[in-house]
């Protein structure tokens, strides 16, 4: 089974400013000192103003550098995937590409929003709050490799807490699966994920509660603890084959911070 390790620090989905640039060079050397392997970097330059095209800040450089993840992904001929990022978007091309070669792919978001606004409906045009509804539902603005889509009910959407009212609404309309932090978490969360499958597990940071790791792009409060989201992995893994995992939206530079993660990361790297 061939496994990539995929390095893309795209920031231009999140807005104008490039903090998640360098929060994402910080997992990836984190990674490089626990790791012996190569990790494949897509270039990114972390010096460009994006436009709004198509109701997309940063289109056309999004578009690119989504089209390249693509292109690595088929060339490598990947069936697991380790992703490190930047911001959410880097998921439509990466959940495309396993869906095709896992027919029954499930997708769990730990992720503090729904990212699930259409360029329509969002309010801020920053991609990366709309690449899940990219993921489930074909738009007007194409971008990024979306040939594979997952069935709404193979979604489950985990520590979500901060949704937009369309997000909502297309929660109720499609019946998605979420899964708050709350109690009698851990009862809904086996409830809600399909078992005997292929899985893809999406990290947002922000699904993180900010007393245990605060230096993320959108921070909520009333998140996961580490340990609750290393255990909640762990669940995942022990009743699926986890194909691919990512962690993203990291603004946090100090090494000696990032190291909190290291669970996280190696679980991802034991896939």
């Amino acid at each position: 089974m061939s496994k990539t390790y995929l390095f893309a620090p795209q920031w231009q989905d999140s807005g104008s400013t490039n903090e998640l640039y360098s929060g994402a060079v910080s997992l990836r050397n984190y990674l490089k000192s626990i790791c012996n392997e190569a990790i494949h970097e897509i270039e990114i330059s972390e010096h460009q103003i994006p436009a709004i095209q198509n109701n997309i800040l940063g289109y056309t450089i999004i578009e690119k550098q989504l089209s390249d993840i693509s292109t690595t992904l088929v060339d490598r001929q990947c069936t697991k995937i380790l992703a490190i990022g930047g911001g959410c978007g880097i998921e439509v091309p990466i959940v495309s590409h396993l869906v095709q070669q896992y027919s029954d792919l499930q997708v769990i978001w730990f992720d503090a929003h729904g990212d699930l606004n259409s360029p329509e409906s969002s309010p801020s045009k920053y991609f990366h709050g709309m690449p899940l509804r990219f993921i489930v539902e074909r738009q007007q603005s194409e971008i990024g490799s979306r040939n594979n889509l997952v069935s709404p009910s193979r979604i489950c959407l985990v520590g979500t807490r901060d949704l937009d009212p369309p997000e909502e609404n297309f929660i109720k309309a499609n019946r998605v699966k979420v899964v708050t932090f709350s109690p009698g978490y851990w009862d809904r969360l086996e409830a809600a994920v399909l078992k005997d499958t292929t899985a893809y597990i999406h990290i947002d940071l922000d699904v993180l509660d900010p007393k245990e790791y605060k230096n993320v792009k959108c921070p909520v409060k009333e998140g996961l603890s580490i340990d609750d989201l290393e255990r909640s992995i762990d669940y995942i893994i022990s009743k699926n084959e986890v194909v691919g995992m990512s962690i993203v939206e990291n603004i946090e530079t100090d090494i000696s911070r990032v190291r909190k993660l290291h669970g996280i990361f190696e679980r991802a790297i034991a896939l």
